[in-house]
């Protein structure tokens, strides 16, 4: 008996002596720089515990752990808290009051939670840009009492690293009032089967610019929620999702329980990844939906599309009708004229405004011209590609034909005469546009569409000329020209995708200018041109463009729908002999919907 208890009394001690040897308290403001299996346990208010080494705790359920307020712990990049083996918390704030945490290096739980913040109060977590927060079921946890307005700013990567039927990265069904920021460089993860985000709390915000991702264990992505990438539950009313910028979001977002028959109230998912941009997130229960670049948002999945395709249609053919004017406009004056090949190119600019998008466009091709009747009637074919580069991810490549005739001087009213011209053509078009979704793993779909559209373009103008001879080897004309120009483009019903549909449109469009041409003839070889032209140009007709948005239909109009600009020319051609020229012509244009276009001209007219 007597050696049952004295083992027994040694047993005791060694447990004691075990305790006292892995506790450390901290009652002043500490540095460790040296590794460590001792539990860090805060005694006294407004400490700072930096930690520069690996702090590595077996056996206990804290590695740091403060109660009291006023509590910065600082984990510096290259330093480890490891809470090792099936326990609990690396850090603990629990019950604590005003307390920080700033990593820049790895916290990590090789069970429960990296970071416990249940019954705290303004908790403060900062994770930067290269640091880990890492956990087999809870990155941070706030579960059994209320955790009052904790601001969590994730700037590095956070994770958990095995399904155990609770494995989620954030679980916080008592906060109240929380701000949880993924900012761009922020990666928030769940690859085992399971959430990533399993409840806010109540008035609180999620504001993500990073990766929120949720995969269900095989690389797949499961649109339920149990898998859902974010899950508001049921008495978390007035909770806010905000996606923002290029952010990344995969899996569904949920806001209902499983039998469908309870959900939070007023919970709120807004986008703001700018004007034009397209996204389609699929959702479980309601959301009061909201776009905050201006986009137009249906609800069913959370959908909106840029429609800088069809707003573009009207400048863009504008455009062509201005180039194919000023080209016949050009040919016209020249005296005996013969057939010409004439290679082209051009690039315009628009900025972004309210309800228009950002573009480049940058076009290159060949007008051919042959006289029929000399000075009177000529064909033109012209050739055209061109790359029409859009805001937020949206690219067209077109190919395009116009074939038509003009006709110069036909009729004469007093000292001025009328030409016209009519012409008509195809253009195809590839479309590639990258739409924000939580339906695919990337994050990011590539939708493509392809389609033809058919155009018209027809003028009449009238022209006052006026002969000046300077002297004997300098001879002037001044033309003073007035016209209009009618265009129409018919685009089909075509598809993007399963995410998309547009319907049929007719646009119709006037345009009237007036313009002032000098044609100065340099002896007998050189012939020099400078003119300039305003133009005002309205949709008359064809301004609304009917689609369907993941199959909800819209009729939706935007753009500006008219133009006032100004456009200068230049240029020179010199006879190589009598039935051949060299030429080069400059063209530049700027409107009132902030864009310019430039062009240029070059190459020799041909007999063929």
């Amino acid at each position: 008996m007597y050696f049952i208890k004295l083992s027994f009394y040694f047993f005791c001690l060694g447990i004691l002596s075990a305790r006292i040897v892995l506790a450390v308290d901290i009652g002043t403001d500490t540095t460790i720089n040296a590794n460590s299996t001792e539990r860090h346990t805060i005694t006294d208010a407004n400490v700072t515990l930096i930690n520069n080494a690996e702090i590595d705790v077996t056996g206990g359920n804290i590695t740091i752990g403060s109660t009291l307020t006023g509590t910065t712990i600082i984990n510096n990049a290259g330093a480890t808290i490891r809470l090792s083996g099936g326990n609990d918390r690396a850090i603990s704030l629990e019950d604590s009051t005003n307390n920080t945490v700033i990593n820049s290096g790895t916290i990590i739980s090789g069970d429960g939670q990296a970071i416990a913040i249940k019954d705290a109060d303004g908790v403060t977590i900062i994770n930067n840009e290269g640091a880990v927060l890492e956990a087999r079921r809870n990155v941070i946890r706030c579960d059994g009492a209320n955790c009052e307005d904790p601001i969590i700013t994730n700037s590095g990567t956070m994770f958990t690293t095995s399904n155990a039927g609770v494995a989620r990265v954030v679980h916080m069904p008592n906060a109240r009032r929380a701000i949880f920021t993924n900012t761009a460089t922020g990666q928030i993860f769940n690859d085992e089967d399971d959430m990533v985000f399993d409840k806010l709390g109540r008035d609180s915000l999620l504001i993500n610019s990073g990766l929120i991702r949720s995969l269900n264990g095989e690389g797949g992505i499961t649109l339920t929620k149990k898998n859902a990438a974010i899950f508001i539950g049921k008495d978390e009313d007035n909770s806010t999702v905000l996606l923002k910028d290029d952010s990344i979001l995969v899996g569904t977002i949920c806001n209902i329980n499983p039998a469908g028959d309870e959900f939070a109230d007023n919970a709120k998912l807004q986008i703001d990844h700018g004007y034009g941009r397209a996204y389609m997130y699929h959702t479980l229960g309601p959301f009061e939906l909201a776009d905050l670049s201006g986009n137009r948002i249906v609800k069913g999945s959370a959908t909106a599309v840029g429609m800088g395709a069809q707003e573009t249609v009207d400048e863009v053919l504008g455009q062509r009708a201005y180039n194919l004017r000023t080209t016949l406009k050009r040919y016209a004056s020249v005296s005996d004229p013969k057939p010409r090949m004439e290679p082209f190119a051009y690039v315009s600019h628009r900025d972004r405004d309210r309800t228009t998008l950002r573009y480049d466009n940058h076009a290159a091709g060949t007008n051919f011209i042959y006289p029929v009747v000399p000075e009177k009637v000529n064909l033109i074919l012209t050739v055209e590609r061109n790359k029409l580069d859009l805001d937020e991810d949206h690219d067209i490549t077109k190919n395009s034909f116009l074939i038509g005739v003009n006709t110069n001087d036909f009729m004469a009213l007093g000292a001025w005469k009328a030409s016209g011209f009519i012409a008509g053509g195809v253009t195809w078009h590839n479309s590639s546009r990258a739409v924000l979704t939580n339906i695919v793993v990337s994050g990011i779909a590539d939708v493509g569409a392809e389609y033809e559209t058919t155009e018209a373009i027809t003028g009449i103008s009238f022209s006052h000329t006026y002969d000046q001879k300077v002297n004997e080897s300098v001879t002037n004309k001044w033309e003073t020209d007035l016209g209009l120009t009618l265009s129409y483009s018919h685009t089909p019903s075509y598809m993007e995708s399963l995410f998309f549909t547009w319907e049929e449109r007719n646009l119709t469009q006037l345009s009237i200018h007036i313009g002032e041409q000098l044609t100065s003839m340099l002896g007998d070889k050189v012939q020099f041109r400078l003119g300039g032209e305003f133009e005002h140009r309205s949709v008359i007709a064809g301004k609304n463009q009917n689609h369907a948005l993941n199959a909800v239909t819209v009729d939706f109009r935007s753009g500006a729908f008219y133009e006032n600009s100004i456009s200068m020319n230049t240029g020179f051609d010199y006879a190589l002999g009598d039935y051949s020229k060299a030429y080069l012509q400059f063209d530049g244009r700027v409107s009132d919907q902030t864009a310019y276009s430039l062009g240029v001209s070059a190459g020799l007219e041909l007999v063929f």
